[in-house]
C-alpha cells in the first residue's frame, strides 16, 4: 500500500527545476493542488486537504498524511495518521497508533514508541509510555523519568504541569518540582504567579513555589501585576502582587481589566467606580453601570438611568445627559433626550441638533433615516435632506 500510494501520488505532481517561486494552494473539483505565484502548476489538484507552514506543507491523500518541502517535493512518506505543526523544527506524528517525531526534512527522528504526546517546547516533550507519562528531549533520552499519570506541554514560562498520586503539581525543564504536588489544580502563572485551588479554595504562589496568599479565599483574579482581588466571605479584597493588604474585604463584584495599566470595575453598595493597577480607588463608586477604558480614553457610564462618557480622572467628557446614545456608524451615533432624536459625532459634539421623533445610523453612503411630524425621510452629516 505504502509503494502504491507513492506511486499513484508521483502521477501528478510536476518536476519544476530550479524553481524558486513561492507555491500556493489551489481548489478544484473537490480537491487541492499547488502552484507558483505565476500560476504554473506544480501539483495537480488531486489531493484531499493541504495545510501550509513556514517551507513545508502538510497533505492528506488517500486517507494518510505527509510532507511536502518549499518546492512541492515530497519529502516524506505519505503514511502518517496524524501530523501536528511544527515547533521547535520537529513535529509530532502518529503511525499505526504510535506516537513519534519527524524533523523539518521529513526524516523520523524518534521512534513511534510512544501511546501520545506534545509538541518540543524549550527543547523538551511531554510523551506516555505504558501509561505513564515523562519528559524527553530533541534525542529521544528520557530527561524526565515515567513515573507520571499526566504531564502537559511546556507552558509559556517554560514549565510543566504534572499530576501525581490525583495531584497537581509543576515541574521545571530538568525535571526539578517547582511546586509539590498537593494541589487540585494549579492555573496557568500570570504576572509569574501561580493561582492554586484545593478543597475548593484558591490561593497564590510565587514563581518559587512560595504561598502568597493562602489557600483560603472563594475566587481570585490577578487583575495587575501588583494587583490581586481575593474573595472571601462574599466581598473582594485587594492585596499586592507579593501578598500585602491595600483594602480589606469590602467590593460586591470585580471586574478586572483587559489590558496592563487599565482600570478595574468595582461595586460598593450597588455602585460602580474604578481602582488603578496598583489598587487604588481613582474613580469612587457612584455609577448605576460603567465600562471599561480598554485603550480608550474614556468609559461609558449610566448615572440615573442617563448615559454619558468620563475621562480616566473621573471627568465628563460626554454630559451624562442622554436617554440613547448608539453604535457609531460612519463616525456619527444616534442619541436621544426627552424623545428628541438627533446625532452626535466621535468627538462627543452633538453634530445633529435633537429634533427629530426618530433616527436611526447613518448608512455607509453616508445618509440616515429620520422622521420628523410623522415625515420620514434622509439626511447627511451635516443634516441636510438628501436622497437615500
Amino acid at each position: 500500500m505504502k509503494h502504491f500510494t507513492l506511486a499513484i501520488f508521483a502521477l501528478f505532481v510536476m518536476v519544476l527545476p530550479g524553481s524558486s517561486q513561492r507555491l500556493r494552494t489551489f481548489y478544484e473539483n473537490g480537491k487541492y493542488g499547488l502552484k507558483t505565484s505565476s500560476g504554473t502548476v506544480v501539483v495537480t489538484a488531486k489531493l484531499d486537504h493541504i495545510v501550509t507552514y513556514d517551507q513545508l506543507f502538510k497533505i492528506k491523500f488517500l486517507n494518510k498524511y505527509g510532507l511536502l518541502d518549499a518546492q512541492g517535493n515530497l519529502i516524506s512518506q505519505i503514511i502518517y495518521d496524524y501530523i501536528q505543526e511544527p515547533s521547535e523544527g520537529n513535529l509530532l506524528a502518529r503511525k499505526n497508533s504510535g506516537y513519534g517525531y519527524l524533523d523539518s526534512t521529513g526524516k523520523e527522528i524518534i521512534d513511534f514508541i510512544y501511546e501520545d504526546g506534545s509538541q518540543f517546547r524549550f527543547g523538551r516533550a511531554a510523551v506516555r509510555k505504558q501509561k505513564v507519562w515523562g519528559i524527553i528531549d530533541k534525542t529521544g533520552y528520557t530527561v524526565i523519568p515515567f513515573e507520571y499519570e499526566f504531564i502537559s506541554e511546556a507552558k509559556a514560562d517554560g514549565h510543566f504541569h504534572a499530576r501525581s498520586n490525583g495531584k497537581t503539581g509543576i515541574l521545571n525543564t530538568e525535571g526539578k518540582t517547582v511546586i509539590p504536588f498537593k494541589y487540585a489544580e494549579i492555573f496557568t502563572a500570570i504576572y509569574g504567579n501561580w493561582k492554586v485551588k484545593e478543597n475548593y479554595k484558591y490561593g497564590i504562589l510565587n514563581r518559587n513555589g512560595e504561598e502568597i496568599l493562602p489557600v483560603m479565599f472563594d475566587e481570585i483574579i490577578q487583575a495587575e501585576s501588583n494587583l490581586i482581588l481575593s474573595k472571601i466571605y462574599g466581598k473582594w479584597a485587594g492585596y499586592t502582587g507579593k501578598g500585602v493588604q491595600i483594602f480589606p474585604p469590602k467590593y460586591q463584584k470585580v471586574i478586572s481589566a483587559d489590558d496592563d495599566g487599565g482600570y478595574t470595575q468595582v461595586q460598593l453598595n450597588n455602585k460602580w467606580g474604578y481602582l488603578n493597577a496598583n489598587g487604588q480607588e481613582v474613580i469612587s463608586p457612584k455609577y448605576d453601570t460603567v465600562s471599561n477604558f480598554d485603550d480608550q480614553m474614556f468609559a461609558w457610564v449610566i448615572l440615573n438611568n442617563k448615559k454619558g462618557a468620563i475621562g480616566r480622572n473621573g471627568e465628563e467628557l460626554i454630559p451624562i445627559k442622554y436617554d440613547y446614545i448608539g453604535k457609531f456608524e460612519e463616525d456619527m451615533a444616534p442619541i436621544s433626550v426627552n424623545k428628541k432624536w438627533g446625532y452626535m459625532d466621535i468627538y462627543g459634539k452633538e453634530a445633529i441638533p435633537m429634533v427629530y421623533d426618530k433616527a436611526e445610523p447613518f448608512s455607509p453612503a453616508g445618509a440616515a433615516k429620520v422622521v420628523l411630524n410623522g415625515n420620514t425621510f434622509y439626511i447627511d452629516k451635516t443634516g441636510k435632506k438628501t436622497t437615500r
